[in-house]
């Protein structure tokens, strides 16, 4: 049952890793730093949740879990010592109100499959099944997703997305769902999704996994928060053979670094998003 926006409660402490745990943003990092990865594990470093812009971002997650039908028992958490979220609060509410005005109703753009499925499931009877089913897909194990939104778009839900959006007219079926929120619009988001080696990951494996009723393609929903909130949306189609292979070549690679505790891997992450790495400023990490 999806929780209404007046009952949604903050309290403390962290939500959850937005992780799934071994997917594309862990085996990225690999690619950029091998040694991060290792250090990140051995200290437990947390999240810098700190950025203002990143923790809209997770709170709005939060809510579009709720929303659409997800526990209702993981309210919106909120950390009290990162002090710049007090702001954050207000400008995810804000956003998240406009956006259901817009789009209102659980059932808006289709049924409800599935909210923050997590890929291999929790451990029951048959998950090394699907383990497997995943690991033949794109060549490494483990290799774990966790997808925002399985939707099943009906004629009467394809109708409303083609005269309300600029997503065109769907053909009914599955969809994956992805939930973005940017501070501006990025003038080259189509192109930067439609090559996203994340979104080919999701349908790779959501569709390994359910070959009886693959997914049509994956729907990227972005809020961007400016003072009059705008809402575009964008359709990857699944990946072809060429770009699934691009997906197993990249997770094969970073499966090789992945016991090299290399200092700088490839891309010389120290600084990534004006940020230094903590562990270089700390002095765990010499770069040698």
């Amino acid at each position: 049952m999806a929780v209404p926006m007046n009952s949604l409660q903050l309290v403390l402490p962290l939500p959850r890793s937005g992780s799934s745990g071994a997917g594309i943003s862990y085996y990225t990092q690999i690619i950029r730093c091998p040694r991060k990865v290792v250090l990140d594990r051995e200290l437990k470093e947390p999240d810098d949740r700190a950025d203002g812009a990143a923790a809209v971002g997770t709170m709005v997650h939060q809510l579009d879990e709720l929303y659409y039908g997800g526990r209702s028992d993981n309210p919106l958490v909120i950390p009290i010592s990162d002090v710049n979220w007090g702001n954050s609060i207000e400008e995810a509410k804000r956003c998240w109100g406009a956006y259901i005005k817009r789009f209102p109703g659980r059932d808006w753009w289709g049924e409800v499959l599935a909210v923050e499925e997590q890929h291999p499931a929790e451990p029951f009877e048959g998950i090394a099944v699907e383990a497997d089913l995943i690991a033949a897909a794109v060549g490494i194990d483990p290799f774990t997703i966790r997808i925002d939104r399985v939707i099943r778009v009906t004629e009467e839900s394809a109708a409303r997305i083609a005269l309300n959006t600029e997503l065109g007219a769907l053909k009914p079926g599955v969809y994956l769902y992805d939930r973005k929120t940017k501070g501006k619009a990025d003038g080259d988001a189509a192109l930067m999704h439609a090559h996203s080696l994340q979104f080919y990951a999701y349908m790779l494996v959501y569709n390994a996994i359910n070959q009886h009723e693959p997914c049509l393609g994956l729907i990227v929903d972005e809020i961007v928060t400016t003072k009059e909130p705008k809402f575009r949306q964008f359709l990857v189609t699944p990946p072809d053979e060429q770009q699934q292979q691009v997906v197993r070549s990249m997770l094969k690679n970073a499966k090789a670094l992945e016991k090299s505790d290399a200092a700088l891997g490839v891309a010389f992450g120290c600084k990534e998003y004006n940020r230094f790495c903590p562990h270089l400023l700390s002095g765990a990490c010499t770069r040698s």
